[in-house]
């Protein structure tokens, strides 16, 4: 006669589980919220907000984009991303209080466009 081999069950987590489990809160992720493109003038990218636990910025124009969180931010002081997917990552556990205040950009060009996405505790 035959023999059965036991299954092992794995218990499966959503994506919404392990990041409650990593950052403590449950979260919720926006696109876009306050800017979709900057230019030769310095903009507002994410406004102060303490429920924001990470952010994503990715330059997804043809010119280098400068960003940071003073708002005098220009080509000469600030975080350079690079054309075509230069990016910058900041998360709570590692950057702290700057996640949560207001970022802003300048680009070489007007009209550029630029991906953010905000992770919010709700």
């Amino acid at each position: 006669p035959g023999s059965h081999q036991g299954r092992l069950t794995v218990a499966r987590k959503s994506i919404a589980d392990l990041i409650r489990e990593r950052f403590g809160v449950d979260t919720d992720s926006r696109e876009n919220r306050t800017v979709s493109s900057i230019g030769i003038s310095v903009a507002t990218i994410l406004r102060q907000n303490p429920n924001r636990v990470a952010f994503q910025l990715v330059n997804t124009s043809t010119v280098a984009m400068f960003v940071g969180f003073w708002p005098d931010v220009s080509t000469s002081k600030g975080i350079r991303l690079g054309p075509n997917g230069g990016s910058i990552t900041a998360v709570w556990f590692e950057d702290f209080h700057i996640v949560a205040w207001e970022w802003y950009g300048i680009a070489d060009a007007a009209a550029s466009n630029i991906v953010t996405v905000e992770t919010l505790s709700v």
